[in-house]
């Protein structure tokens, strides 16, 4: 009797233990946040749109909060989209239950978009006529990043994005042109950095 019942507790903590590895990793399948996380990117801005196809929900025992994520969607404004890559959207499981605003942390990782194609989706989302004038020096390269978004009290915002440019073409005065542009960026709370610059003009590196 000893030997079964602990065979049975064994038992049980094994399935538990495979359920949570699971649920860690893979998620369930769920359409329950669909209408939250469209919601949401309204109050960003109304003309805002994601298109995506299955949205998982996800434990993470790190942050001790439940994740929805999704995988290879577009954020879309008008006829301009950047691809992405993940979407983590944490959730407090108290409030969630409480069906009160539940979003804890927003992370998102894009793919690797034409630089192009992600300042006509900047210049459609907000036209700046002085941004419109450096985006047009822009002929060719590529951008990658990484958004952390964290909600604080009074639907303040703190943000970081981490990214990285590579393959930059940039026109200058007199038709100079540099090229092979790559650096690290980091943006957080309006502060910029960049590293491991490098880039070639008139054949000098």
């Amino acid at each position: 009797m000893r030997k079964y019942f602990i065979f049975s507790t064994l038992a049980i903590i094994g399935v538990i233990v495979i359920f949570i590895i699971y649920f860690s990793i893979y998620g369930i399948k769920t359409e329950k946040f669909n209408n939250l996380i469209f919601d949401k990117i309204k109050t960003y801005d109304s003309k805002l749109s994601l298109d995506f196809n299955d949205a998982f929900l996800k434990l993470d025992i790190r942050e001790k909060a439940l994740k929805i994520s999704i995988e290879n969607s577009k954020i879309k404004i008008n006829n301009e989209f950047i691809d992405l890559s993940i979407i983590d959207i944490n959730l407090d499981i108290l409030k969630s239950l409480k069906k009160e605003n539940s979003i804890k942390k927003i992370k998102i990782s894009t793919k690797k978009n034409k630089i192009n194609k992600v300042t006509s989706f900047l210049n459609s989302y907000k036209f700046s006529i002085q941004r419109f004038i450096i985006y047009n020096q822009i002929e060719d390269g590529f951008i990658e990043a990484e958004i952390e978004i964290n909600e604080i009290e009074n639907r303040k915002i703190n943000y970081n994005i981490n990214g990285k440019i590579s393959e930059g073409k940039l026109n200058v005065l007199n038709n100079k042109k540099i090229k092979d542009i790559n650096f690290i960026f980091n943006i957080e709370d309006k502060k910029y950095s960049i590293k491991n610059a490098t880039f070639k003009f008139e054949e000098i590196d």
